[in-house]
């Protein structure tokens, strides 16, 4: 956790400097949801974090928004027996999205309705650590190891979403995105049995589907 989290930040001080020649008129933090296809099948559990957004004016209504975010899972304790040995995994896996593409806003009193298409750059890691014991009592001898691994690749993504202004410059918002991935996700877990309990052992998978997020929004 500590880890997505400091991908975060950093990633939000890039962001806000890269951007000389325009100037911010909203920035929007909330939490984020992903259901990133096979990725998130193998691992039996979609991904949770939170997000930043830059909204940067270029022509009113066309703006560059500018997201990063950082989304996980954590599985304490996840275990199987297969041939008499029992494996017991503590897990941690995740993704860290840096997108940028254009939106366009349409105002309608207290709402905005927006949608934006772009790019983003996507890595993805897996984390576990693994404790082995071997033999009908599990109790003959036992073996410690881990892995990590990461891969990443780049997509597209398109989006729509709602403000709800509360003040003049508050708002909450919600948004719907579907990412496509244009390379599938490697992440070889190092061990025979766990590729085999893991469904598709984090081989060949695509990890585009739909992801939620909704915040609030500081407007300037």
């Amino acid at each position: 956790m500590h880890k997505m989290l400091t991908i975060l930040c950093a990633a939000a001080l890039v962001l806000a400097v890269a951007m000389p020649t325009a100037y911010a008129t909203g920035l929007r933090a909330g939490a984020a949801y992903w259901d990133a296809g096979d990725f998130s099948d193998t691992i039996d559990d979609s991904l949770l974090g939170a997000e930043i957004v830059l909204a940067l004016d270029i022509a009113t209504p066309v703006g560059l928004e500018l997201r990063a975010a950082a989304l996980g899972t954590w599985d304490d304790g996840k275990r199987f027996s297969p041939n008499g040995s029992r494996y017991e995994y503590d897990f941690t896996g995740g993704v860290v999205p840096l997108e940028a593409g254009l939106s366009m806003e349409i105002p309608a009193g207290i709402l905005t309705l927006y949608g934006s298409v772009g790019i983003g750059w996507y890595w993805f890691y897996a984390e576990n650590d693994i404790d082995v014991r071997h033999g009908s009592n599990h109790a003959d001898w036992r073996s410690d190891d881990n892995w990590d691994e990461n891969d990443n690749t780049f997509g597209a993504y398109g989006s729509a979403g709602l403000r709800i202004s509360l003040l003049p410059t508050l708002s909450l918002y919600g948004q719907a995105q579907y990412r496509h991935m244009f390379d599938k996700i490697e992440l070889d877990l190092g061990d025979p049995l766990a590729n085999a309990y893991y469904k598709k052992g984090y081989s060949e998978l695509d990890a585009s589907g739909l992801a939620i997020s909704a915040g609030i929004s500081i407007d300037f």
